[in-house]
């Protein structure tokens, strides 16, 4: 619906970063397709994530991460370098790349 009315629900990052994995995974499903279908609306996500990011716990933010690599641009790749220059977290660090190797890809 969000990718037919070209607008984001308003709740839609919320659950992105939702706590419940349950949560999350609908909401990431839901990404990677608006990210194939309507990337210009997937993008628009971004920086309210990368808000959440700091706040949020490792699950999550590996999450959010997998999640920028769907949704962003190359402008979001100096927020991900410093993930994996400063995050002591292995898991995140490789999440940090993943994403970085998705942007690159996608342009």
């Amino acid at each position: 619906m969000m990718i037919e009315r070209k607008a984001l629900f308003p709740a839609f990052v919320d659950l992105l970063a939702h706590e419940q994995l349950a949560v999350r995974l609908g909401a990431m499903a839901a990404m990677e397709e608006m990210a194939q279908k309507a990337p210009d609306l997937a993008a628009q996500t971004v920086g309210p994530l990368w808000d959440r990011f700091s706040r949020a716990d490792g699950p999550v933010k590996g999450d959010i991460l997998y999640t920028l690599g769907e949704a962003g641009t190359r402008e979001i790749l100096p927020r991900l370098k410093r993930v994996l220059e400063n995050e002591t977290d292995g898991e995140l660090k490789e999440a940090a790349r993943e994403a970085m190797d998705r942007i690159h890809e996608k342009a």
